[in-house]
């Protein structure tokens, strides 16, 4: 594992997104095993997190498809699960989305790092704690 900060334990991450999310093939598998791992993937969908000991130090989501429902379900399960909710997460997507440069938001703690360097196929956002 990385020196990064632990954002939360996979539990926590993965009841409070299933906990949001209402799309069936959106919900996170009932354990995570250690490392760098793809834990979800629907659709252009993928969500991947670095975890050892059951404890998160870092989510990313990706999307082959920009401004898809699918990364708005997934990007809110965490903001809203998690109570990480922030018009800075909403403006750095925004950004990233008009420039293809990458934008951070920051709020709660949590950095979210956004990168779209290929217009309309290639969205990740990575959350991190601060």
């Amino acid at each position: 594992m990385s020196s990064l900060a632990i954002i939360a334990s996979y539990s926590e991450l993965r009841d409070a997104f299933n906990g949001f999310t209402k799309d069936p093939n959106m919900k996170l598998p009932a354990s995570a095993p250690d490392g760098n791992n793809e834990l979800l993937h629907n659709g252009p969908i993928r969500i991947s997190m670095n975890v050892h000991a059951g404890q998160v130090d870092e989510i990313k989501i990706h999307s082959d498809l920009d401004q898809t429902p699918g990364w708005d379900e997934a990007f809110e399960g965490f903001e809203q699960g998690m109570g990480w909710s922030s018009i800075n997460f909403f403006n750095a997507y925004q950004q990233v989305i008009k420039t293809n440069q990458p934008a951070v938001g920051e709020a709660h703690g949590i950095t979210a790092t956004h990168t779209d360097p290929a217009p309309g196929n290639d969205l990740t956002v990575t959350f991190k704690r601060n």
